[in-house]
């Protein structure tokens, strides 16, 4: 499994470490390996087990390497861009669980970007606004996700077959949606749905093996229904049995573990919930 192979890459780097603790290069290298453990547990760009917790606890680890080494070399572009990286990737993990903390992270990254104007800023601003919004701060949340939005934006007009990017404009307008409908934008949260709906279809058409991108589409539909729970629950209903098609079928077009399995027993009990729900 892809958690046993990260464990073993691991276990490997500690021991090689602990060989030779003044290597720089082996250093990186066990935080790097710190870090993709850490997105297998949860990271948003990544099939993850949406463990927040577990995902946090090793990217502390890959965050202290990363810290030394950058301190060790501030003119090292590479070093300030791991650190970068592990700043943003922590803030992610702890925006669900400890947002206070989380946003502590992103601003320390978005301080790195502003010093290195080759890093690129999006994801520290996207991550900022989701820890915001833990802390009901709205306004601010808004003000970031859009700069985030906007930059990303920027990036898809210069290179608009970028696939990455345009999974991340997808899942910005879901990021907005769900900021929308907190503050009570209905139309507007509609609209992002929308949006992110029509375009998560079209990147998972475009490469239907692409798994990340059955993944998106299938949080998109699993949001959309969200949307409507309390409005109309036969559209909730609708929204999330699209969904839990995503993840019946996927067995068919993947491995099927801990991750799929999880969602589709997720997405059962939402559709279940809409179908109970008074109409």
């Amino acid at each position: 499994s892809a958690e046993r192979t990260a464990l073993e890459g691991v276990s490997v780097r500690e021991a090689l470490t602990a060989s030779q603790p003044a290597n720089a290069a082996v250093r990186r290298d066990l935080a790097n390996s710190y870090g993709e453990l850490a997105y297998v547990y949860f990271h948003s760009s990544f099939l993850s087990f949406g463990d927040r917790e577990r995902a946090a606890i090793n990217q502390r680890k890959s965050l202290e390497i990363a810290r030394q080494l950058a301190a060790a070399d501030p003119s090292n572009a590479t070093a300030q861009a791991d650190l970068n990286i592990t700043e943003v990737d922590l803030c992610g993990a702890l925006s669900g669980i400890n947002p206070v903390q989380a946003a502590g992270y992103c601003r320390e990254s978005l301080e790195i970007a502003a010093r290195w104007p080759q890093i690129n800023a999006e994801d520290g601003y996207a991550r900022l606004a989701e820890a915001l919004v833990g802390m009901h701060r709205f306004s601010d949340s808004r003000r970031a996700l859009q700069q985030a939005n906007d930059m990303r934006l920027s990036l898809h007009q210069r290179d608009p077959g970028h696939f990455v990017i345009r999974q991340q404009l997808a899942r910005g307008h879901t990021q907005m949606a769900a900021l929308l409908l907190a503050t009570g934008d209905l139309a507007g949260a509609r609209d992002q749905h929308l949006e992110a709906v029509a375009q998560a279809e079209e990147l998972a058409a475009a490469v239907p093996t692409n798994l990340l991108s059955q993944r998106d589409l299938a949080d998109t539909y699993e949001a959309f229904g969200k949307y409507f729970e309390r409005r109309d629950w036969s559209q909730a209903a609708l929204w999330y049995r699209k969904s839990l098609n995503i993840w019946t079928a996927w067995p068919g077009i993947a491995h099927s573990g801990r991750m799929d399995q999880t969602r589709r027993v997720k997405a059962e009990q939402l559709v279940a919930r809409a179908l109970r729900a008074p109409r």
